[in-house]
């Protein structure tokens, strides 16, 4: 199920990322403190959950 999970969210970033190439000139991107961000509760266990 875990694998299915992953399947379906790398073919949500491909096709976005397709998706955006296509549509703009240039994207930045942006280093951020997963740390820092954790520390809310609220969005902690979805920071986490990404990175699986």
């Amino acid at each position: 199920m875990h694998q299915h999970i992953a399947r379906q969210r790398e073919d949500f970033h491909y096709k976005t990322a397709h998706k955006l190439v296509k549509q703009y000139d240039m994207i930045a991107v942006e280093n951020l403190n997963i740390r820092g961000l954790a520390k809310n509760t609220k969005l902690s266990k979805s920071i986490y959950d990404i990175g699986k």
